[in-house]
């Protein structure tokens, strides 16, 4: 699960690319990082960000995946912005 390879990277940036929340959060509780980098988009953050799944991007950030890990960690960021008065950041 956690072996880095392929287009996107690992299944979670897979899973977080399309759209799929139930099966983000179904691999990081089975013990999935969220911190694996690689693939075309780099992190699971990064590509939830790009598929605008906040689910994931939720899910993900509740299991510690790092904002400043993703190539383009500015438009993550940017993307995040509208949630700054909520409890995810």
């Amino acid at each position: 699960m956690n072996i880095p390879g392929g287009y996107y990277g690992c299944a979670l940036q897979a899973a977080a690319w399309s759209n799929s929340s139930q099966v983000v959060e179904t691999l990081l509780a089975a013990g999935a990082n969220p911190n694996i980098t690689g693939g075309y988009y780099q992190s699971a953050l990064q590509a939830a960000t790009e598929s605008g799944s906040e689910e994931s991007v939720k899910a993900l950030l509740d299991h510690g995946a790092n904002v400043t890990s993703s190539v383009d960690f500015t438009a993550v960021l940017l993307w995040l912005l509208p949630w700054r008065n909520m409890k995810i950041l």
